[in-house]
């Protein structure tokens, strides 16, 4: 869907009205993009400097890329779900009960999508800050903007995970989440500080 949009016809759709492209979407959107230019950035080192060890990196980069794409189509949708749950009748306890139910299932798949985005983006970072350190010199601020985005991707699908957890009453489903947002967000903190910390060093060599 949106990867065969203009991109001014793309940012149009997001800065509309219109409820979908929103937050998650365009996160995944980001996050594709980090990945694109880790793909970039391998590929360069790969042709110019002969690091032929990076190949597994840019197809990593590449399949992330890919896959964080089609994570924006199916935010879009699974928040397209959320809406049609929510405008659903309540004027009898059965159709109040078959809303609930449908509301329940369309906030469990919308916070599925924007947690694997997340994932990815966590990916995408921890790639990307091989690639500062074994990656072309002359693409190192790629490196760095691969990082950042994909650093700004997950903090922002993470938002949306955060937002739909609130209203969900599944503990079953709540408890499993809860362990993967644990460990996402130590693994994300660990790699945020090591992006500063390589900002950091780069900046003092100056």
């Amino acid at each position: 869907m949106y990867s065969e949009k203009e991109l001014g016809k793309l940012l149009a759709d997001i800065s509309s009205v219109d409820p979908v492209p929103g937050g998650g979407a365009v996160s995944a959107m980001a996050a594709s993009m980090a990945g694109a230019l880790g793909v970039m950035v391998a590929s360069l080192t790969i042709e110019k400097d002969g690091k032929v060890e990076l190949k597994p990196l840019m197809e990593k980069c590449n399949k992330l890329s890919h896959e964080c794409l089609k994570l924006s189509d199916d935010d879009s949708k699974a928040y397209t779900k959320v809406m049609t749950a929510y405008q659903m009748p309540k004027n009898t306890p059965e159709e109040k009960k078959k809303r609930t139910e449908a509301i329940q299932e369309s906030l469990q798949i919308a916070t599925i999508v924007p947690l694997r985005t997340a994932e990815c983006s966590l990916q995408i970072i921890e790639s990307a800050l091989e690639l500062l350190e074994k990656g072309r010199k002359g693409a190192y601020s790629d490196a760095v903007v691969s990082a950042v985005l994909a650093r700004a991707a997950f903090e922002g699908a993470f938002a949306n995970v955060d937002i739909n957890i609130a209203h969900i009453k599944d503990e079953k489903f709540l408890n499993s989440i809860n362990l993967n947002v644990k460990e996402l967000k130590h693994k994300f903190n660990r790699s945020s500080v090591l992006i500063d910390e390589r900002l950091k060093e780069k900046s003092q060599t100056h």
